[in-house]
Formats: structure tokens, sequence, C-alpha cells
């Protein structure tokens, strides 16, 4: 993967392989804390970002994660349901939001190393962001 697909900050992410110039989020800063997690513990992940229009709801967003090339999970949530998480409002404003959120890994988690999908398109399939990443549970 190219380090200009690279999502800046203390993180594994990147850009999905494709196309972003029509993304309606623009990924300005990622922070995972710590950047490699632990079962058992908790993580903090902070994000900065752009968003150029509305989101609206009726957007969704894929979750997707493989473990050694095998998928773990494939499961799509409502765009709004998770951004009230990290406390924000839906329909999700034009602006310059930051969202942080606190989870804790459970203990069950085997160390491994991960591969994480996330990829977010508004209802009527203009595309949000896509980003994607492995990391390694320790």
């Amino acid at each position: 993967m190219s380090d200009d697909n690279k999502v800046p900050g203390n993180n594994p992410l990147h850009l999905c392989k494709g196309d972003h110039a029509k993304d309606v989020l623009k990924i300005t800063r990622v922070d995972f804390d710590p950047n490699s997690p632990k079962h058992g513990s908790s993580i903090t992940i902070s994000a900065q970002g752009q968003v150029s229009s509305t989101i609206a709801k009726g957007a969704k967003i894929t979750l997707g994660l493989e473990l050694g090339g095998k998928k773990l999970l494939d499961k799509q949530f409502d765009f709004c349901d998770v951004i009230k998480m990290v406390g924000q409002s839906c329909p999700l404003s034009a602006g310059s939001p930051t969202l942080s959120k606190t989870i804790q890994i459970p203990s069950m988690i085997p160390q491994a190393e991960y591969h994480l999908t996330i990829n977010a398109v508004a209802a009527d399939g203009t595309p949000i962001t896509c980003i994607e990443g492995t990391t390694t549970m320790t």
C-alpha cells in the first residue's frame, strides 16, 4: 500500500484502493492510543475530518474484519446510529467534526494480526469514505 494513501496520525490505516475525489469525508487525522491494541485493555480512537456536504439519514457503514485471510465479520451498520455513539447528531452537517471513543477490548480476543475495512456510503450511493488497515493484537 502506498504511503500516499496513509491516513495521517498514529494508526495503521490507509485509504482503500480507488479514487477518493468524490468522498464526502476527507479524513485529516486518526490516532489510536495505543497504536498496537492489547486484548483485555482499552483503546481510544480519535478522528478528525472535513465533511463537504451533509450526510443524511440512510447512509450505511460496512465493517469488515479478517484474520489470516479468513473473514470474521462483514456487517452493515446505520451511519446515524454509529455517529450518535461518538457524540455527533444525525444528519451530520458539513464542517470539521472531531470524534473520540474509548473501546474495551475483550480478553477473549486472540493475539493475532487483523485486517480491518470500513466503507461508508450515503443513501444515494455517494462515497463517504473507505479506510483499511492491518493491526496486531498483542
